[in-house]
């Protein structure tokens, strides 16, 4: 199956030259089915079609198989985190006039 960011360059750079055959046995290990664990603590039913890294991207043998509406969350969760700001925030400060 394609994947969104086939047409991006660098993305596509960073994965092994296997990557095809390493997606394909994650998604069989995993029985083809999602691997994201629901609040109910139920397994995902959807079938997966994508393999994500778990941690590091590129620890390319550390993989879990997700289904299209997983990973999707997951990357734009990553995306937020990666722009969220950095380090400690400053504490707001009281308006004066509330400081009487």
């Amino acid at each position: 199956a394609p994947v969104a960011w086939a047409s991006d360059s660098r993305r596509r750079a960073e994965l092994p030259p296997d990557w095809a055959e390493r997606r394909a046995k994650c998604i069989e290990a995993a029985g083809g089915q999602c691997q994201r664990i629901l609040p109910s603590k139920a397994r995902c039913p959807r079938p997966a079609t994508e393999a994500d890294h778990r941690g590091d991207r590129m620890d390319h043998d550390d993989l879990e198989a997700l289904c299209t509406k997983h990973h999707k969350d997951k990357t734009q969760l990553e995306a937020r985190e990666a722009r969220a700001p950095k380090g400690r925030r400053r504490q707001p400060e009281q308006h004066p006039r509330r400081n009487a």
